[in-house]
């Protein structure tokens, strides 16, 4: 993903690569969504930051929950995370 100042820019084509090895490197990842342990996991940060950052309403949008589980769309969830407004 390329840098633009101290905004993080991605083009979809990069979401999509990034999204394609999120689903070889763990082949339980399904096109539905990831977990938090999944996605943590994928960005390098706690479950607890996910789970802050949910409630600040950081990934609006980008996830659905399934009783108490939570489970990200990978490609929206990229797009906001490298280009949304919130991660300036």
């Amino acid at each position: 993903m390329s840098r633009n100042g101290s905004r993080n820019i991605a083009s979809k084509t990069e979401i999509e690569r990034a999204v394609q090895a999120f689903r070889k490197s763990d082949p339980t990842v399904s096109k539905f969504g990831m977990t938090v342990d999944q996605f943590a996991r994928e960005l390098n940060v706690a479950r607890k930051t996910l789970y802050e950052w949910i409630q600040k309403g950081r990934f609006d949008g980008t996830f659905r929950k399934r009783g108490k589980h939570i489970y990200f769309w990978p490609e929206k969830t990229l797009d906001r995370f490298y280009n949304g407004p919130d991660w300036r």
